[in-house]
């Protein structure tokens, strides 16, 4: 699947912290696969940016790599993991524009995968 830098940071803000343990061993998996290299790092220009008031953190990208994507290979339990956190998102009405974009992409690839199978 083909992810931006921001899918992949959005898909990682989701991911639920708590648990059972079979679904926080998937999480971590997940994470390990968006996680960036340092090769990426350098090369999109990746940063953790820590808000004036100290409280708070961003994570900024080069302009010139904010349309550059990455094959990430989710199986289904983790790409259902991540359906499953944008749908609870929708339902409490929580959902941004990003998450819609993101559902989006994430619903279409997962049904044309499971069409297949």
């Amino acid at each position: 699947m083909e992810l931006k830098i921001i899918d992949r940071i959005m898909i990682m803000k989701i991911l639920p912290s708590e648990s059972d343990f079979a679904t926080l061993k998937v999480v971590k998996k997940i994470k390990d696969k968006l996680s960036f290299t340092e090769e990426e790092i350098k090369e999109y220009n990746i940063k953790t940016v820590t808000q004036r008031d100290g409280n708070s953190s961003s994570i900024t990208w080069s302009k010139e790599s904010q349309d550059k994507q990455t094959d990430i290979k989710l199986v289904r339990i983790e790409r259902e993991i991540i359906l499953t956190k944008l749908q609870e998102l929708n339902s409490k009405k929580k959902a941004t524009e990003i998450h819609l974009d993101l559902h989006e992409k994430i619903n279409a690839f997962h049904e044309k995968i499971e069409k297949k199978g």
